[in-house]
């Protein structure tokens, strides 16, 4: 696999850690955005996936992960539990699984959303619909 191009983006305010696309294309990578008065730390990842991870310090600590599965990569659930055990607790997962369930307002299921569905049971993880 190609190396992943790394870069920081700014936006007027905010912070921007963002992993791209393997390759030149311009489909696919992830950014997370963060208040410039917000205190962080980005959590390097041994992954794959496009994904980055935050520790941000507030009134507490909370780790973010925004991560990317474009629909025709082949993903594997020991990918994303690899995933999942880098993530300091307590997380929240964000992104675009590109997956399809009734449970989250889909009327079709696939077998990605299985896998999505059996990480969310195995480590007891909520799924928020973003509609």
């Amino acid at each position: 696999m190609p190396a992943v191009k790394r870069k920081n983006i700014n936006l007027n305010g905010f912070s921007g850690i963002t992993k791209s696309s393997p390759g030149d294309n311009a489909t696919g990578g992830v950014t997370l955005y963060i208040n410039k008065s917000v205190l962080f730390s980005e959590i390097e990842l041994d992954t794959d996936l496009q994904a980055v991870a935050v520790r941000v310090s507030a009134k507490k600590t909370l780790t973010v992960c925004n991560v990317y599965l474009p629909p025709s990569l082949d993903v594997n659930f020991s990918d994303l539990e690899h995933l999942i055990e880098q993530l300091p607790a307590p997380f929240v997962l964000v992104g675009d699984f590109n997956a399809h369930s009734p449970l989250w307002g889909d009327v079709r299921q696939d077998s990605r959303s299985q896998m999505v569905e059996k990480l969310l049971n195995d480590y007891n993880l909520l799924s928020l619909k973003h509609w």
